[in-house]
């Protein structure tokens, strides 16, 4: 940002390339590997009110080996609160605690 402003001697150009750079990264922050742990802040969130620990499981794994898709539930005192969908197990388990985020806190 300091060689915009330095290139361009404006305040309002380097503002605009900034606001527009975060924009377009904000909008795919969750796509980005490692900067969005649903399930380390589901557990956090859980052990805080209900002192256990979410449970995770496997309802289906369907299509080929090469190719195949993975249904995960979450657990809170044997309650389903999340569930999520993805093509290897890990995805799936931050899908379903991600939707169990959303679906406590909006809930709260």
């Amino acid at each position: 940002m300091g060689a915009i402003f330095l290139d361009s001697g404006d305040y309002y150009v380097t503002k605009k390339v900034a606001l527009e750079y975060l924009v377009k990264t904000l909008k795919h922050l969750d796509s980005i590997e490692g900067i969005l742990d649903y399930k380390t802040e589901l557990q956090e969130y859980i052990q805080s009110i209900y002192k256990v620990t979410p449970e995770y499981e496997i309802i289906s794994a369907t299509g080929p080996d090469h190719d195949k898709v993975f249904t995960v539930i979450v657990t809170v005192n044997g309650k389903t609160v999340g569930e999520g969908v993805a093509k290897n197990r890990k995805s799936a388990e931050k899908a379903a605690a991600k939707q169990a985020l959303s679906s406590m806190r909006g809930k709260k």
